[in-house]
């Protein structure tokens, strides 16, 4: 246990694999690409580029104190809303809500909701209850800084409508895929050589995803994506002895229920209760399809332990 303990210390105080620059890109990157993958335009592209850049640099520096630490979600999540609102007030941006909810997407625990869940699902109370408070606080703690940034918002802007907005076309979300994974591989600090893995990763979750929600809906679509990561991510952990997160943790967090706790949040803040709740009822059943998807994922492909 001794030896155990005093590893993981030499982790946590060994060097970033990537500085702090290739980190705020990474930040930067996934940001710009999710907001493609909600349906963004150009213009929501790159705000959200600029916002998660920003968000990045925040980190960067925040973390490193703890008292700003804990401040950080809300921080972050308050600045989100009023960039996004200052470039909607010239007429910039036809959805300030995707702008800003991509540029603080890296801190939505949706992830940890996910994860909480399945321990519950395990029959790991301890561990799964304090997860899922945990997600709840950070949950909160991005709420509180998207009603400031609201209030403020109102009180100095004034949005106008968008004219025109650029459609697109189809072949850019998988550029997306591609460029959220770069993102993600800076993100997660992973290894050079797994590059490749992270990349599959990104595209295997976004195709069968795409497929199950086009022939069963929403929900049955993460479950379809969830089931297929996970049997990827179980059988290259089967063929490589490597740990299965290389490509579980990348893939499954463009799955993550974290983008529609952030709509039940902007639409309680806005006071519109019902469909807040409505659609944090419907969070709760993304995150249970994906929880489902892994959970069968282990039994067609048992996960071999990594020696």
């Amino acid at each position: 246990m001794e030896v155990g303990a005093q590893r993981l210390d030499e982790i946590a105080s060994s060097a970033a694999r990537f500085g702090d620059k290739l980190t705020i890109l990474g930040f930067g990157l996934f940001s710009g690409a999710i907001a493609r993958l909600l349906g963004g335009a150009t213009a929501e592209i790159l705000v959200a580029l600029f916002i998660g850049l920003l968000t990045g640099l925040i980190a960067m520096r925040s973390l490193k104190s703890e008292s700003a630490r804990f401040l950080f979600p809300t921080i972050a999540a308050t600045i989100s809303s009023v960039i996004a609102a200052f470039v909607a007030s010239f007429g910039l941006l036809a959805s300030p809500y995707i702008a800003t909810l991509s540029g603080v997407i890296v801190l939505v625990p949706g992830l940890l909701l996910t994860t909480a869940i399945e321990e519950l699902a395990r029959q790991n109370m301890v561990s799964g209850t304090a997860r899922l408070f945990s997600a709840g606080t950070i949950f909160m703690q991005i709420g509180f800084g998207l009603a400031i940034g609201i209030q403020l918002s109102d009180y100095w802007f004034i949005a106008q409508p968008v004219a025109a907005q650029d459609n697109l076309p189809v072949w850019t979300q998988w550029c997306a895929v591609l460029t959220a994974g770069i993102g993600l591989f800076f993100l997660f600090k992973s290894r050079p050589k797994d590059l490749g893995w992270v990349l599959m990763a990104g595209f295997v979750t976004w195709g069968a995803t795409q497929i199950g929600s086009h022939y069963f809906g929403p929900i049955m679509g993460a479950f379809f994506g969830a089931l297929c990561t996970g049997i990827a991510s179980n059988l290259f952990e089967r063929l490589t002895r490597i740990s299965r997160n290389v490509m579980l943790m990348p893939g499954i967090i463009l799955l993550v229920p974290g983008s529609v706790g952030f709509q039940s949040l902007s639409l309680l803040v806005e006071k519109n209760i019902l469909a807040g709740l409505d659609t944090a009822f419907t969070m709760s059943f993304v995150a249970i399809a994906l929880v489902t998807g892994l959970l069968l994922a282990s039994l067609i492909v048992t996960p071999r332990k990594v020696e």
